[in-house]
């Protein structure tokens, strides 16, 4: 999957390993990627099934499921990609 970063705004590091630290391994998996590569993405979302455009194409690292653009509003502080 093609995935580009979508949000980078949270700089803090937390959520699941995706900073990058000065004293990490980089041999050790960020939590949040085996929940990315196990996702299914372009289906429609559950929430919004009745609106238009509800493909989930974003993925939200710090909750670690895929989501759609209407649930972007609870997921605006925190790190997410978009496939293209």
């Amino acid at each position: 999957m093609n995935m580009m970063s979508y949000n980078s705004n949270n700089s803090s590091g937390g959520g699941g390993g995706y900073g990058h630290g000065g004293g990490e391994d980089m041999n050790v998996k960020p939590a949040w990627l085996e929940r990315l590569m196990a996702e299914t993405f372009f289906g429609g979302c559950g929430v919004h099934q009745n609106q238009r455009k509800n493909e989930k194409n974003i993925f939200c690292l710090h909750c670690c499921l895929s989501i759609c653009p209407h649930c972007l509003s609870s997921h605006r502080p925190h790190p997410l990609l978009q496939g293209n």
